[in-house]
C-alpha cells in the first residue's frame, strides 16, 4: 500500500499540472482546508469564518472530474494526487 498523500499547501510544490495545482492551492488556503471547514459546517450547522464552503467543494470536484476525464498533461504523480483529492472531496461531502 502506498503512503497516504496528505492534502495541504506544501503538496502544491510537487504538482506539475497547473490546473490541479490551482485547485489544491485553493482548497488549502486560509490556514486550514476547505475539507475541515465543510466537516465543521456539517457538524455544527454554522458557517466557518462567516462562509459556507460546501458549494466551493462541489464546484472544485466538478473541475477536477473534468481534469480526470481528460488526463491531459497529467503525469503519474499528478494522477495519484488528483485521485486522492477527489476521494477526499467525496468522503467529506458524504459526511466522513
Amino acid at each position: 500500500m502506498n503512503k497516504a498523500i496528505k492534502i495541504n499547501r506544501s503538496l502544491t510544490k510537487s504538482i506539475s499540472n497547473k490546473t490541479l495545482k490551482n485547485h489544491v492551492f485553493n482548497l488549502t488556503k486560509g490556514g486550514s482546508t476547505t475539507f475541515n471547514a465543510v466537516r465543521n459546517e456539517m457538524a455544527t450547522g454554522l458557517a466557518t469564518k462567516g462562509k459556507y464552503h460546501t458549494q466551493k467543494l462541489i464546484e472544485t470536484r466538478s473541475g477536477l472530474i473534468k481534469l480526470w476525464r481528460k488526463k491531459k498533461n497529467l503525469n503519474e504523480k499528478d494522477r495519484k494526487i488528483l485521485k486522492r483529492v477527489l476521494n477526499e472531496i467525496q468522503s467529506t461531502l458524504s459526511g466522513n
